[in-house]
């Protein structure tokens, strides 16, 4: 019963691993959490409140993925909607899909497809395609991945023209296990547009995972930073973001 209730209070207002705030995927291994061959991660929540305050809120989070031999295919979409006495403060969503091949222990090649949308960024819609290659390094204990990644952006916000650009980005993400059951880490993403590269995105989150029950049920801390060089009038450059999330999963 308390595991159900930290769920409803929290899914509203975070969503693990991935905020809507960015277009960063989620990698093979962050999605399957050990899990071999197939696995359906879902949270949902709401809240409501009547009286002297009308707020409600609701949120809900649906990640599938499918390992056959060495190639990793996924879908993750998750939306957050909030209002407080009929005026809302939170509308926004985002939906991935990401297929990796994993060629050998430290490279694999990867595509992907993000769209999100962000109603108090005035973003109608974001939709970036792209892949590229990915390395994975391992120092003693901390692991690394670091990728290059090359795609095609089509943005839509209010009262603009829908603009359509070449983007090229760097990640790196880092991990450090601080005890048998936690780690704390670093995912870094800054992307530049193809033909005017003040034209950048920068996302940084940090992050502290444990676990409840090993693979099954996990706690995450985090907090995002995302900084945009070009925002649109009225629309501050930079955003932020603490999450506290708990989530189940299950497969084989």
């Amino acid at each position: 019963m308390l595991i159900l209730t930290l769920l409803a209070l929290m899914t509203p207002f975070a969503q693990a691993d991935t905020p809507e705030l960015d277009s960063r995927t989620l990698t093979p291994e962050q999605v399957t959490k050990n899990r071999k061959e197939w696995g359906i991660d879902l949270d949902a929540g709401t809240t409501l409140d009547r009286g002297n305050v009308k707020f409600t809120a609701g949120a809900g989070r649906l990640t599938v993925f499918r390992t056959i031999t060495r190639y990793t295919a996924y879908f993750d979409g998750n939306i957050s909607y909030a209002s407080n006495n009929g005026s809302k403060f939170i509308n926004r969503g985002a939906e991935m899909i990401r297929i990796d091949d994993r060629m050998d222990e430290h490279w694999r090649l990867f595509i992907f497809n993000a769209n999100l949308y962000n109603e108090f960024w005035k973003l109608d819609a974001r939709q970036t395609t792209g892949g590229g290659p990915w390395y994975d390094l391992k120092l003693g204990q901390l692991t690394m991945g670091l990728s290059l990644s090359a795609g095609y952006e089509r943005e839509s916000f209010q009262g603009f023209p829908t603009e359509k650009r070449a983007r090229f980005g760097f990640r790196d993400l880092i991990a450090y296990p601080i005890s048998a059951t936690s780690k704390t880490g670093l995912d870094v993403l800054y992307s530049v547009a193809g033909d005017d590269l003040a034209n950048s995105h920068l996302v940084c989150a940090a992050f502290l995972e444990s676990d409840i029950i090993k693979d099954q049920l996990g706690l995450k801390l985090s907090y995002a930073l995302n900084a945009e060089s070009r925002p649109k009038p009225g629309i501050l450059p930079s955003d932020s973001e603490i999450i506290a999330s708990v989530a189940l999963h299950l497969g084989n």
